[in-house]
């Protein structure tokens, strides 16, 4: 199961496989295409997916939701977006080291502080279980707008997973190629606008597609228009209520009340969308006190307006990127599950001033998309050619200064917000044989990587001008590295340094007008080295991510972590099969021998299986019961099963004895009949056949007599095993024998 999508969601996550037969969604152990995106930590276990959600409102402490809320921030800026991720989240959240955040929680008795990449690989590693871990190569969904941070924890979580990264694909993209990559009989190119009304953003991107390939033209996203936004204000208004009607304050100072109050506001939201009114109930919320009022769907919408105020101009703002108006839009295709409510279709189509098209799945769409693009990539599947030209969602910057005091520094735009990917660009640094270089993104200011560039010019050079090159990629995941560089010196003749700088032109193939004016008075100098020379190897301090010794660590604490979820899960397993064993033996030989195997036990028999159960029973339930291993738990199973061993043998040998005794008789019926029909056979050999049935028979009558005056809780004489062969060894018999076969005597039968 190499080709598969996968669609880690902030609130659930999907599965696309890919076969010859199409694009499959996995089905979880629950039997639903969705999984949670939800972790929970309990003793010494975690839970993910399903196993979580159950478990969420009575350990909501030790819940972690809204994760890719997180990613990405910091405790550096104070913002609002900030203040809602506190407010949204049940578990604690801490400032790391590198002013990350980190998510606290109670685990194995202690309080453990987990990074996002951490958590995010447990999800992946859960979505790995659900697939029978066949998982190797994949692409990951990204939200629309996901900046650099976000993008490096995507892989180095599936690093910690162990599954290998062949792309990463933006949702809206995603969408597209699973809309487009079907439709193959276009005369002429359609622009699409694609919506993602998920979870945690609203994203529009504009899309222009051919026959064989999708162009993302512009796109927009914001976190202001959410299914989680609208959650958020229900559960104000709720908390509005409680604080009016019922005098119930600091209700977000709990976090299983507030857990509480989340549940019942994702309940409204999603009742609404169907129907016009929903009374909300919910039990004993705080003080033993009962919560009911009813909210309507008009009640929704006035909550909701300031945020439908930002539809038209996230959908304006996509349209301008991609230097399109309304009237150039063929069709308008709105997925994920926000777009179910009423007024928010209505919001879109009102923009427009046309109906919305909703001929995709609006939570698997995505999911598939991904796994078309794994299919373009994979070589164990062949697809058509399509390809995809994405852009990058925001800009990424060069910060270089000749000391890192940063006094004279001078930025140059490496790669511009919405230019495509892949892509390259090269920097040139003169009038200087050393210099501090910062790259960082806009418009989070994140720093992606510093470095030195310097160069101690020989004997030889020392008298010479040159000048440091360092040509940076792009890549197809959104992330910049350095690709080459060099120094640059003078070169004599006129020609060479006339095809040296269109050969640097060529190159620099995304520099625009303005990075040549930032940058002109270094390419101006530039102009005639041209003469170039190897730079030793740059050391670069990535800022985003994990280091290298952090991701050992973490890879190691993972895979700690995965098997001892494997041990806790052969745990349970076992002590529920022992449990069930005490309990089930119990009942079958309570009531002595008018119980269900009382009969076939004598009564010191009896006593002592009673008696161990009764041991194993008060042993499993002691702190050393609770605390046992795996191996411990199957060892007193098989203690108990070879003590009633002869007890259950002898039961179930009355019960099969007739079924056995049947298929003798019926093996006779069979052969008597076949001599019967057989008219050209010799009376030689019916006679032989006709003996041997008849031996049997009467050895069978003889044994189902004496079985019948055994006591029931002596062992058979003759097994239900023993009538099954004895009846193939008669239909072998006669079979060779009519065959005119040499036939092997069988010893004689004693009824003895």
């Amino acid at each position: 199961m190499s080709v598969v999508g996968l669609d880690i969601g902030n609130y659930s996550s999907k599965i696309a496989i890919a076969h010859r037969g199409g694009i499959d969604v996995i089905m979880n152990e629950a039997s639903n295409r969705e999984t949670p995106s939800t972790i929970t930590f309990s003793g010494e276990e975690r839970f993910v997916g399903e196993s979580a959600v159950m478990q969420e409102t009575s350990n909501a402490q030790n819940t972690v939701k809204n994760l890719l809320r997180l990613i990405g921030q910091t405790f550096q800026n104070e913002t609002d977006e900030l203040s809602k991720s506190k407010l949204l989240s049940t578990s604690s959240l801490l400032q790391s080291n590198d002013g990350k955040i980190e998510i606290e929680v109670n685990c194995e008795g202690t309080k453990k502080k987990f990074s996002h990449e951490r958590l995010l690989s447990m999800l992946i590693s859960k979505l790995k279980e659900i697939a029978n871990n066949g998982i190797t190569d994949c692409v990951l969904i990204i939200p629309d707008n996901s900046a650099i941070g976000l993008r490096q924890a995507f892989l180095d979580a599936s690093k910690l997973s162990g599954i290998s990264v062949l792309n990463l694909i933006h949702s809206t993209t995603a969408a597209s190629l699973n809309w487009g990559f079907y439709k193959t009989n276009e005369e002429k190119n359609q622009i699409v606008c694609f919506i993602d009304c998920g979870h945690l953003y609203f994203n529009v991107s504009i899309v222009e597609f051919s026959s064989d390939q999708l162009k993302v033209l512009g796109r927009f996203s914001t976190n202001k228009i959410s299914s989680s936004e609208i959650d958020l204000l229900i559960s104000k208004h709720i908390v509005k209520i409680c604080e009016e009607k019922y005098k119930l304050f600091d209700l977000f100072n709990s976090s299983k009340t507030k857990m509480r109050i989340f549940k019942a506001a994702e309940k409204t939201k999603k009742v609404l969308s169907a129907n016009l009114e929903h009374i909300i109930h919910i039990e004993c919320l705080k003080n033993d006190v009962d919560v009911t009022f009813t909210l309507k769907r008009e009640e929704l919408e006035e909550l909701c307006a300031d945020m439908l105020k930002n539809i038209p101009e996230s959908i304006h703002s996509a349209l301008q990127t991609a230097k399109k108006s309304i009237s150039d839009i063929s069709f308008i295709e709105v997925i994920g599950g926000t777009s179910l409510i009423p007024f928010i279709q209505k919001s879109i189509s009102d923009v427009f001033g046309k109906p919305i098209s909703r001929t995709l799945n609006s939570s698997e769409t995505a999911a598939k998309g991904a796994c078309l693009m794994c299919a373009t990539l994979s070589v164990s599947l062949k697809v058509k050619n399509f390809t995809v030209k994405d852009i990058l969602p925001f800009s990424v910057s060069a910060k270089y200064s000749k000391n890192q005091k940063k006094e004279t520094s001078q930025t140059f735009v490496l790669f511009e917000k919405d230019c495509e990917m892949p892509n390259k660009n090269t920097l040139i640094l003169n009038e200087g044989d050393s210099f501090f270089v910062e790259i960082f993104s806009s418009p989070d200011n994140q720093t992606i990587m510093s470095f030195n560039a310097s160069y101690q010019p020989n004997e030889n050079e020392k008298n010479s001008k040159f000048g440091i090159k360092i040509v940076f990629a792009l890549s197809v995941f959104g992330l910049v590295s350095i690709k080459e560089t060099s120094i640059l010196f003078p070169e004599s003749s006129e020609e060479k340094i006339s095809e040296q700088l269109q050969s640097n032109s060529q190159e620099n193939s995304i520099e625009k007008e303005e990075n040549s004016k930032v940058n002109s008075e270094n390419q101006k100098n530039s102009s005639e080295l041209v003469k170039q020379k190897q730079l030793p190897k740059i050391e670069m301090c990535f800022k985003i991510g994990l280091s290298p010794s952090q991701l050992q660590t973490e890879c190691e604490d993972e895979w700690k972590a995965i098997q001892k979820d494997i041990e806790n899960k052969r745990k349970k397993d076992k002590r529920n099969d022992l449990e069930s064993f005490i309990y089930e033996m119990r009942n079958d030989l309570n009531g002595g021998s008018k119980s269900k195997l009382g009969k076939f036990a004598k009564e010191e028999e009896q006593k002592e299986i009673l008696s161990a159960l009764d041991v194993d029973q008060e042993w499993l339930y002691s702190e050393e019961g609770e605390s046992a291993d795996s191996a411990t738990y199957a060892r007193k199973l098989l203690i108990l099963k070879q003590l009633s061993g002869d007890m259950i043998y002898r039961f179930k040998e009355y019960e099969d004895r007739d079924s056995s005794i049947s298929e003798v008789y019926s093996s006779i019926k069979n052969n008597k009949q076949i001599i019967e029909k057989s008219k050209n056979l010799e009376n030689e050999i019916k006679e032989k056949c006709e003996i041997k049935i008849l031996e049997i028979e009467k050895f069978v009558d003889a044994i189902k007599f004496k079985l019948k005056s055994q006591l029931l809780y002596e062992n058979p004489i003759f097994s239900c095993n023993d009538f099954r062969l004895l009846a193939q060894e008669l239909d072998a018999f006669c079979r060779s024998v009519i065959n005119q076969k040499v036939s092997q005597q069988l010893p004689a039968l004693s009824s003895n």
